[in-house]
């Protein structure tokens, strides 16, 4: 992301970028929470994999603070996911991002209300790697999300990825624009 015209170092401008990235965790449980598959599951676990996940989308917090971990990180996808864990019964969400530009790390972090009551757990597992080359040591999923593919550029060859996706899987893409989301379709 390439700011135009705005000093990074200003309040309002480093506002601006932060919300951009942690729109992410909020769109994340917006899309789970508007998909029928997690209304109609009976389980209280869900697994999801977010595939061609980016340390510089999915797995930041935008502009970081020099004490910015993935922990900061973890909790932001924990607050996002609580309502959904709280309106499904769902008691742990295990939630796999896995792409060649993805830092590797795993984590753990309570799904707790704001009056602190516990829900369950949101387990998170980042993996530097292709997805085809590590779809089968995962957990199987209950979703697979890709944010902004970009299925319609020639760099970007996805083939043997979505091929590791099992059959009847929801495959949730998102997408800037609906432009994106035409093409992408």
């Amino acid at each position: 992301m390439t700011l135009h015209h705005h000093d990074e170092s200003t309040p309002d401008a480093r506002q601006r970028v932060r919300s951009e990235y942690e729109s992410y965790p909020a769109t994340l449980s917006n899309i789970l929470a508007s998909s029928s598959h997690v209304a109609t599951s009976s389980s209280s676990r869900i697994v999801i994999h977010v595939i061609g996940a980016s340390a510089e989308a999915e797995l930041t917090r935008g502009l970081t603070e020099k004490n910015d971990t993935p922990d900061a990180l973890v909790r932001d996808y924990a607050d996002a996911l609580v309502k959904l864990a709280e309106r499904y019964g769902i008691s742990d969400i295990e939630l796999y991002f896995i792409g060649p530009d993805c830092t590797t790390f795993q984590m753990e972090q309570p799904l707790q209300t704001l009056d602190k009551k516990q829900l369950g757990t949101l387990h998170v597992t980042a993996i530097h790697g292709l997805y085809h080359e590590q779809a089968k040591a995962l957990s199987t999923p209950d979703s697979v999300i890709m944010f902004q593919p970009g299925f319609t550029v020639p760099d970007y060859d996805w083939s043997d990825s979505l091929k590791c996706v099992r059959d009847c899987t929801p495959f949730l893409l998102i997408s800037n624009t609906e432009m994106e989301a035409i093409a992408d379709a």
